[in-house]
């Protein structure tokens, strides 16, 4: 059991030596050198003694090679485990053992039954004489216990910390978002599991998060464009310095050649949906659908856009109660197209659209809403915009009460100034077009894609973007080595609530928050 649970860390340790990582180099020093002792200790197994120390010359001839930073360790998480974890096995040692203490030899007493419990966890010599099936399981519960306990440790100790952090990097993100966020994406650099590596000269950003061994940036990077090509470079030397993989993900389509220069591979996600509030109009030609739904909707509702940090206490709780109906129990999800966060009155520069039901007593209830965050609010280069981050809706609204929330929410937004609307993300709706031409990788998406359909409502969600007749902006994923992509598209599709792991899913963390970077 105990070479099981020195296999099975070496299983832990292999991703990070891979990736050249000191501290993992260290503990798999440890590793081998305690195995070295145990075969020695148990009469000097020859292959087993043999094979450690050759990797134990092997690691010492190669240290050089691992000079990898190690991620946030979880030091908190590893304190508040050990005593828990050695408390349970103590009592249940201790409980296992008094319960059996008429069969033992000699007879028991605590010092004994104490150690008896602590050389278990090591496959040691027990102080006891078993008998009966007792002498079967209960050292070898023991050696489950620490292999199972080993494997915890360092499970922990590789595992990054998850902490939520402000301070002068975050406000001097947002600054920089503020200023240069013109990308409908940008806002999303905001959210609290972000990081932020800062370029040399200091004008340009990218936000990112530390997700099992890859630096996941949220789209593309915010700056003066001069230095975006700098940060990308001295960002990409950051992850080789800490043996990270890097990846972009939901990047423009149009700046596909910037890292392409830079060795990376690009695949395509799919089209963010953007209106032109000047341009919009209910009577286009092809706006009947939308216009009917509209119009039916406008008889038992009002529409009102106003500043999130300006609703009262009644309607935030009466739209966060709609959105936890919406999402059925499961928790806001989201990584570079949503805040994934309640509607909260405190410190929001966000707008909510909110239709309010019409009563027969003349009452009225919000029936749904939308929140909108702006884009580059300070410069004047870039046209204004609002992003869409939350649609919602009472499973018991109106048809079309989505098409009415949209289109008065244009109509608003022309009115204060605002030139472009960002819509939902319609996941690979370019290769639902008929007409366009596919490459052999691309078709090998749409099948995919035709399979993933009835789950997930591609072509729905496509068409009814459409509808609104708006721009599309490709986005793809970004990523360095082809060996990389399964992994990297798992993580993006896990991080935005695409897939979910069934039952350990909610004890995974999300991407995780660690110091901000600036290259020297």
């Amino acid at each position: 059991v105990l070479s099981v649970g020195f296999g099975s860390c070496m299983v832990l340790l292999s991703g990070q030596l891979l990736r050249g990582k000191r501290r993992a180099w260290n503990l798999a020093l440890v590793l081998f050198v305690l195995s070295a002792g145990f075969s020695i200790a148990r009469g000097g197994e020859a292959v087993a003694l043999t094979t450690s120390l050759s990797m134990i010359v092997i690691l010492l001839l190669t240290r050089s090679e691992f000079t990898g930073l190690a991620d946030p360790p979880s030091l908190v998480r590893v304190a508040r485990m050990i005593p828990r974890f050695l408390l349970l096995v103590y009592v249940y040692g201790l409980i296992a053992l008094w319960a059996q203490q008429g069969t033992l030899s000699p007879s028991i007493n605590l010092s004994d039954s104490f150690w008896a419990v602590t050389v278990g966890l090591v496959g040691g010599e027990q102080p006891y004489e078993y008998s009966g099936r007792f002498a079967r399981l209960f050292p070898v519960s023991l050696e489950v216990l620490g292999a199972l306990g080993l494997l915890l440790l360092l499970w922990l100790l590789l595992r990054p910390a998850v902490r939520g952090r402000v301070g002068e990097g975050r406000e001097r993100a947002a600054a920089m978002v503020e200023q240069f966020g013109w990308d409908t994406l940008a806002p999303f650099a905001c959210r609290d599991d972000k990081s932020y590596f800062f370029s040399s000269d200091g004008l340009a950003m990218v936000a990112y998060g530390y997700l099992g061994g890859f630096a996941l940036v949220s789209g593309d990077p915010i700056g003066e464009d001069a230095s975006i090509p700098l940060v990308v470079d001295e960002f990409i030397l950051h992850c080789q310095h800490h043996g990270w993989q890097p990846a972009f993900l939901a990047a423009r389509e149009v700046d596909v050649p910037l890292y392409a220069e830079r060795g990376f591979r690009s695949i395509y996600l799919g089209d963010e949906a953007i209106l032109d509030c000047r341009t919009f109009s209910l009577e286009a030609e092809g706006m009947a659908p939308v216009r009917q739904a509209v119009r039916r909707a406008e008889k038992a509702h009002r529409f009102e856009l106003m500043a999130e940090e300006s609703a009262s206490p009644a309607l935030v709780s009466a739209l966060n109660q709609i959105s936890l109906l919406w999402r059925q129990g499961e928790d806001e999800r989201g990584y570079t197209m949503s805040m994934s966060s309640d509607v909260s009155a405190v410190g929001s520069n966000r707008l909510l659209a909110v239709a309010w039901q019409i009563n027969q007593d003349g009452s009225e209830e919000p029936a749904g809403f939308l929140r909108l965050v702006p884009t580059s609010a300070v410069t004047d280069r870039f046209a204004p915009g609002q992003t869409l981050d939350l649609m919602r809706r009472r499973p018991d609204a109106a048809n079309g009460l989505t098409e009415y929330l949209i289109a008065h929410t244009v109509q608003d937004l022309r009115e204060l100034g605002v030139v472009r609307l960002s819509l939902n993300f319609a996941a690979f709706g370019r290769l639902l077009d008929n007409d366009v031409q596919l490459t052999r990788g691309n078709r090998f998406l749409r099948k995919l894609v035709d399979l993933l359909n009835p789950y997930y409502q591609i072509r729905a969600l496509r068409d009814f973007n459409e509808k609104f007749q708006p721009t599309w902006l490709p986005r793809v994923l970004i990523y360095a080595d082809p060996a990389d992509l399964p992994k990297v598209g798992l993580r993006y599709a896990w991080l935005e609530g695409i897939v979910s792991v069934p039952i350990i899913g909610r004890l995974l963390s999300g991407p995780t928050e660690v110091v901000e970077g600036e290259a020297t």
